[in-house]
């Protein structure tokens, strides 16, 4: 399996959380300045995704992808299509916000960091040891599942 690692450029915080809820190790800073990004891109060999067609001609950057769709989940698909992403992808490994490795946790270790319809309707939690917010398969997590289901093929 091919390991895809990418930085994204401020326009698309929501491309990167849909991302990272798919799996795949995004970078992403709406304060990153296109300096930051050619660095980090080439520096940690990361493809760079963007909407700014002046970035990609930066030398450093040696791996883009310009972007067409305007939404997070049209940027998604489009980008799953073009680099073949879904074999690759592990949804709901990564943290959305801070895109550490989230770890499966005992919902008692947690109980003073959720709410209480979470304690009382769900038994499965997973925590990132980064930030400290804790995630379990509410409503939320059904939506994203949906969105994946579009991109992701059952069981990925």
């Amino acid at each position: 399996m091919r390991t895809m690692r990418f930085v994204a450029d401020a326009h698309l915080g929501g491309l990167a959380r849909l991302l990272r809820m798919a799996g795949f190790d995004t970078l992403y800073d709406n304060n990153f300045d296109d300096g930051e990004i050619a660095t980090i891109a080439s520096e940690q060999q990361r493809i760079v995704l963007t909407r700014d067609r002046d970035l990609l001609k930066r030398r450093a950057i040696t791996h883009g992808c310009y972007l067409h769709a305007l939404k997070p989940a049209g940027q998604l698909r489009e980008l799953f299509d073009r680099l073949d992403l879904a074999r690759s992808a592990r949804p709901f490994t990564l943290c959305l916000y801070c895109n550490a490795r989230l770890r499966v946790i005992d919902k008692a270790l947690v109980l003073d960091r959720i709410p209480p319809k979470a304690h009382a309707f769900y038994d499965h939690f997973s925590t990132c040891d980064v930030c400290r917010r804790v995630f379990w398969q509410g409503s939320h997590w059904q939506r994203m599942r949906a969105l994946l289901a579009g991109v992701v093929p059952p069981g990925g």
